[in-house]
């Protein structure tokens, strides 16, 4: 997962996908994200996540930290990254069942709806955790 952040008029945002989500059976503004081709690095997957989902290009990826989301059950592992220095969009390059429409959200409405629809997903509210702590030990 990838959290693009952008500078706006508005100050600093992010670049965030809306789609649908099955389980929960309603709509998720979330961070673009996905799963690794075979063979392909964390921080390569983030890079193309990104481009194929939103059409953005990052200038830089910094990597946030990961986490198994479920441990009592599962083995996989998820990575977090921050993309910065965005370049302009291109066009998406969505799978055939992947809908997904680009939304560009003030960081402030973000990190103050986590936890309410749209911002359903936990993994987004994980990702924006370890954004603070970044943005925290920056300087």
């Amino acid at each position: 997962m990838v959290i693009p952040e952008i500078k706006t008029d508005e100050g600093t945002s992010f670049v965030m996908v809306r789609q649908w989500r099955h389980g929960a059976m309603d709509m998720s503004l979330e961070f673009p994200g996905g799963v690794f081709e075979r063979g392909e690095e964390a921080e390569t997957a983030a890079a193309r996540e990104l481009r194929e989902e939103t059409g953005y290009e990052a200038g830089e990826i910094i990597e946030l930290g990961s986490f198994n989301p479920n441990p009592a059950i599962m083995t996989n592992r998820i990575h977090f990254f921050l993309a910065r220095d965005l370049k302009p969009p291109i066009k998406q390059d969505l799978d055939e069942d992947e809908f997904v429409e680009v939304e560009i959200v003030p960081r402030d409405e973000v990190l103050k709806g986590l936890g309410k629809a749209p911002y359903i997903h936990a993994l987004t509210g994980t990702a924006a955790a370890l954004y603070q702590i970044k943005n925290a030990t920056r300087g």
